[in-house]
């Protein structure tokens, strides 16, 4: 309470004065908070690291407060980091992060406020964690373990050369070393056990980190975890915030730059962008060439086009040659079988005649013989009445006997069985039943505690034994009910055998009388068929000649059509681009692509190299709004930072998102109703945006 009451009435200087030695820092003392922060592997210090915490010290002096700290760094608004704000260069959001160490943003799995925040939080935990190490020496040297005895191993620190790759020498690291001791115990134990490969080269990695890292200070009983923590954590979010600010490292993606005290130099920025302008200048290169080679497959599948088609009106005009001929054939087979039909046609009523008269001698002679056949036919009808009569009793006699036989053999072979079956059953049941009797002779010979546990299982003994009794007896009675079913069935096929034979015997008969008739009638038919369908070859290769004639005049007419309306739909021509509208029924990614092709263009993709809306087979132009589409054309149409949805000729022009936005099948546009960007869809008219190089 004095030292509060102290500083309230001494002038500002002495009471920051005073402020910082109650702190514990002094400016008398040797501490310097630079190897703390900016030591890297080997002892060195990393310059940027150092440069940095010097700017720090001088701008926060003699605040020396996190908000002192975070006015002398002054990092860019969290708003602009997270795209809330535009800004020159692609946000965050819209760009994805190359860099593997900004981990204080998880941009792709949170909404923009949520980003903002997480921002905020981590812009006041460096704040705070740095001026702590570098104003408030009597807390950290709290937090502080004693110092290492002699000389301490580079190992036991990160490399310079790669702040983000940590070193081995861990706390854990006898921990990891114990539980491979154990694997080897097991396969002492057990010659049979095997350790996985993958688990035995760990295993050696460990033990070899293990031999140089026994003279770290981090393997000694008395290390400071807190120290190292706090100490190690503010050193992983500086280098965290200076690898996302690299342009080197993070490309477009890297966050705005600081205003204050800054962590790159003028000279590295700019070396940076050469070398990203270098890459993007490869990667233009390499697309060009892609081009190139593209068009030369293109011009070549079009020169394979035209021999094909030269080679398919060659075959063409090749069969009509062979449909004449075979016409011509026709015709003289036709006159041939004509001749021939006339001379079988008098020989066929001379043979007529023939036969007229032989069927009337035939008549008579029938006539007779059919009297006669009559009266033979009366007397063998009586005899063989009284024969079928005879046998058919016969018979009747045979088949009772059989029935009868095969009744009682069924029913002895049955009784036979369900006697066997009932003996071995009761065998069963006495065998049972002895069990049970033994079981509980048993169990009353045995301590008390243990006589009602067993009396419980011959229980469920005896009553397992019931249930397989009455299964047995459940399964005879399905046996006989099946043999009767299967006897049954039986008689059943052999008549339905015996009727199908029958009918397969008269469709035989029947399909022979069809075809002797269908062959009779091809014959005839097979000339006229011939000379038919020559015909119809020549009318049709003439109608489809001039089809493709009228097909081809409709297209051309199409182009020019096409053409001379794709002119008239302009939109603005930049950066070596010129950017149209053509209309479309389909404003969807799909619709989009589709009426480009059809209009001889590209299909632009929605930004610049790194857009997470590009994709699908869009070409790469000068337009590069990604998450703002089609905004740099409309810049350049309606002039200043006008929004396509407030420029009059982008009202229903919907641009290709790459199958990436919204049920990945949707373009974006301008609508009337729904501004900026309006979701496009199959079946929406409107026009796509399209692009082609000057």
């Amino acid at each position: 309470m004095f030292a509060c009451l102290l500083l309230a009435f001494l002038p500002a200087g002495a009471a920051m004065s005073l402020q910082s030695q109650l702190r514990g820092h002094s400016t008398m003392t040797a501490y310097d908070p630079i190897p703390v922060l900016c030591t890297r592997r080997g002892g060195k210090i990393a310059p940027w690291c150092s440069q940095w915490l010097k700017c720090i010290q001088k701008r926060a002096t003699p605040a020396e407060t996190p908000a002192a700290v975070m006015t002398a760094w002054k990092p860019a608004n969290c708003k602009e980091v997270c795209g809330v704000w535009p800004q020159p260069q692609p946000s965050l959001v819209q760009k994805p992060n190359a860099s593997a160490a900004l981990t204080f943003l998880d941009l792709h799995s949170m909404a923009r406020d949520e980003c903002v925040t997480s921002c905020i939080n981590f812009q006041k935990s460096l704040s705070t964690c740095v001026a702590t190490i570098v104003f408030d020496q009597g807390m950290l040297s709290q937090m502080a373990g004693p110092k290492p005895k002699g000389k301490v191993p580079a190992i036991c620190s990160p490399n310079p050369k790669e702040p983000l790759v940590s070193s081995p020498c861990v706390p854990e690291l006898p921990i990891r070393h114990q539980k491979c001791a154990k694997l080897r115990t097991a396969k002492t134990l057990d010659p049979g056990f095997v350790t996985p490969d993958d688990v035995a080269q760990s295993c050696k990695l460990i033990a070899t980190q293990m031999e140089q890292c026994k003279d770290c200070p981090q393997l000694n009983g008395d290390y400071q975890t807190q120290y190292v923590a706090f100490t190690g954590g503010c050193m992983d979010q500086l280098n965290a915030y200076w690898t996302a600010s690299n342009y080197g490292v993070a490309g477009r993606a890297a966050i705005p730059a600081e205003q204050g005290c800054r962590v790159h130099t003028a000279a590295q920025i700019k070396a940076a962008k050469m070398r990203a302008a270098a890459k993007k200048l490869a990667a233009e290169k390499k697309r060009l060439e892609a081009l190139a080679k593209k068009a030369a497959e293109v011009a070549a599948a079009k020169e394979r086009a035209r021999v094909a088609a030269v080679k398919k009106a060659k075959e063409i005009a090749r069969k009509l040659a062979e449909a004449k001929a075979a016409a011509a054939l026709a015709k003289k087979k036709a006159a041939e079988a004509a001749a021939k039909k006339k001379a079988e046609e008098a020989a066929a009523k001379k043979k007529a005649e023939e036969l007229a008269r032989r069927l009337a001698a035939a008549k008579a002679a029938a006539a007779a013989a059919k009297k006669k056949a009559e009266e033979v036919a009366a007397a063998k009808k009586k005899a063989e009445e009284a024969a079928a009569k005879k046998k058919a009793e016969e018979l009747a006699k045979r088949l009772a006997a059989a029935k009868a036989a095969a009744a009682a053999a069924k029913k002895k072979a049955e009784i036979a069985a369900a006697k066997k079956k009932a003996e071995e059953l009761a065998k069963r049941l006495a065998a049972a039943k002895a069990a049970a009797a033994a079981a509980k002779k048993k169990a009353e010979e045995v301590a008390a505690a243990k006589k009602k546990a067993e009396e419980a299982a011959a229980k469920r003994k005896a009553d397992e034994l019931a249930k397989r009794l009455a299964a047995a007896k459940a399964a005879a009675a399905a046996a006989k009910k099946k043999a009767e079913e299967a006897a049954a069935k039986k008689k059943a096929e052999e008549a339905a055998a015996k009727k199908r034979a029958e009918e397969l015997a008269k469709r035989l008969a029947a399909a022979k009388a069809a075809a002797a008739l269908a062959k009779r009638k091809a014959k005839e038919a097979a000339a006229a068929q011939k000379a038919k369908e020559a015909a119809a070859a020549k009318k049709a290769a003439e109608a489809a000649a001039k089809k493709a004639a009228a097909a081809a005049a409709v297209k051309a007419a199409e182009a020019k059509a096409a053409a001379a309306k794709l002119r008239k739909n302009l939109l603005k021509s930049h950066g070596g681009w010129n950017f149209y509208k053509v209309p479309t029924k389909d404003t969807g990614d799909a619709g989009i692509k589709a009426a480009c092709a059809g209009a001889g263009l590209v299909t632009p993709c929605a930004g610049g190299s790194g857009c997470r809306f590009n994709g699908g087979g869009c070409t790469m132009t000068s337009e590069t709004g990604c998450g703002m589409p089609m905004w740099v054309t409309a810049k350049a149409l309606c002039g200043g930072r006008t929004y396509p949805s407030k420029c009059a000729p982008f009202t229903k022009v919907y641009t290709f998102m790459g199958y990436k936005w919204v049920g990945k099948i949707k373009g974006c546009g301008i609508s009337s109703g729904h501004g900026w960007c309006d979701q496009g869809a199959p079946g929406k008219s409107g026009y796509a945006f399209c692009a082609e190089r000057r």
